[in-house]
């Protein structure tokens, strides 16, 4: 008799281009077929990386469309897709798909209900909700340690209800097989926006808001104008703190050398045309941007906070500076962009870390072993 396929259930609350949903997608991709049967569901109305999957891969992504978090009606839907379905695990990702989703996953009668969690979060009120709705999972699963001792030091959940660790990974190959043809293609689009050979080219890929801290960043560029002329910052992403810091630029005079670019599906090209990457957040969990930034070979500046030490080793793959430090942020820039011999040696160190930690199988090995041990034990 054929052994039947474990039916496993990915939810996210938003589907938007970000390191969650990249994650689901390669889980999807990649866990063996002769396993689990797959699905992807997205339960708010903002979904825009859902809508490109669905029409430019064979990829099927569900969308519930909650209009907010007490659309009971939507919640409702929900509850019907799971009797539905039926799947015999659920994984949550995002805060606000697990709040609801858990208690209804257990109404509806679902087997295994597990949370992976990507970053710390929130304040009093969010902690007392994740604590009490924590009863609801089977398992909760963090992307870091620097996550996983925050959870049980700061939200205080108890630790027998939290796994180790499983750290993301990404298709390397993605980030440095890139066809020289769409590179030129780049080069040529973003020449079109004023970005000449001489200009030295300094990244950000993300959601423009404030946790990011990207006014530090142009702070940042606003003293090394002085000694560089020709930098210029890519902001890709999009976010509410966009007209403001849109603003600050003018005002600094700096429009000159910021791009905004907005939401982007060629993140893999966009990484190979960059001579720093920058990521200046004020909080984080562990960035999937930085590991892509290695694998494409793309020198790391990062602040030295949450689970950033843990891919990031200060002057050996990349620098660390202290979150919302206008100066350490300038002097590490400086550093690299007159260091050619140094960013090269970051280049290949970090494309070693990737490679060797944060490989994409290693990522989902560890799920499926995961997955296949909750399933066997609650047969």
């Amino acid at each position: 008799m054929e052994k039947r396929k474990i039916k496993l259930l990915l939810v996210s609350s938003v589907f938007v281009d970000r390191g969650a949903e990249r994650l689901m997608i390669s889980l999807y991709r990649l866990l063996p077929k002769d396993i689990y049967e797959i699905k992807i569901l997205c339960l708010r109305n903002l979904a825009p990386y859902a809508d490109y999957i669905n029409k430019s891969s064979d990829i099927k992504i569900d969308i519930i469309g909650m209009k907010s978090n007490i659309d009971f009606v939507s919640l409702f839907r929900f509850y019907q897709y799971l009797k539905t379905y039926k799947p015999d695990i659920i994984n949550f990702h995002h805060f606000r798909a697990a709040l609801w989703g858990r208690p209804l996953a257990k109404l509806a009668k679902a087997p295994l209900v597990l949370y992976s969690v990507h970053n710390k979060w929130g304040g009093a009120i969010h902690h007392f909700l994740d604590r009490l709705m924590s009863t609801f999972s089977d398992a909760i699963i963090p992307f870091s340690q620097s996550v996983r001792n925050y959870l049980i030091n700061t939200e205080k959940i108890k630790e027998k209800k939290i796994e180790k660790p499983i750290y993301a990974g990404i298709e390397t190959s993605k980030f440095s097989n890139i066809k020289q043809n769409e590179i030129d293609a780049l080069k040529k689009e973003l020449r079109g926006l004023g970005i000449q050979k001489k200009h030295h080219i300094i990244g950000f890929i993300g959601n423009i808001t404030k946790e990011k801290g990207l006014v530090y960043l142009i702070e940042s560029i606003r003293c090394l104008k002085r000694k560089f002329d020709n930098i210029c910052c890519l902001l890709i992403g999009e976010g509410p703190d966009e007209a403001y810091l849109k603003k600050l630029i003018s005002d600094y005079g700096l429009s000159d050398n910021f791009i905004f670019l907005g939401t982007r599906y060629d993140i893999p090209n966009l990484l190979n045309i960059m001579d720093i990457f920058v990521l200046p957040s004020l909080r984080e969990g562990l960035p999937l941007v930085v590991i892509e930034a290695f694998a494409a070979c793309c020198p790391v500046i990062a602040t030295n906070i949450d689970g950033i030490p843990e891919i990031v080793m200060h002057n050996k793959n990349g620098l660390l500076v202290p979150p919302a430090n206008v100066t350490e942020l300038a002097e590490a820039i400086e550093t690299l962009l007159t260091s050619e011999k140094l960013r090269k040696e970051f280049a290949t160190n970090g494309y070693k870390t990737a490679i060797e930690k944060f490989d994409i199988k290693k990522m989902v090995e560890s799920y499926d072993r995961l997955y296949q041990d909750y399933f066997n034990r609650h047969l």
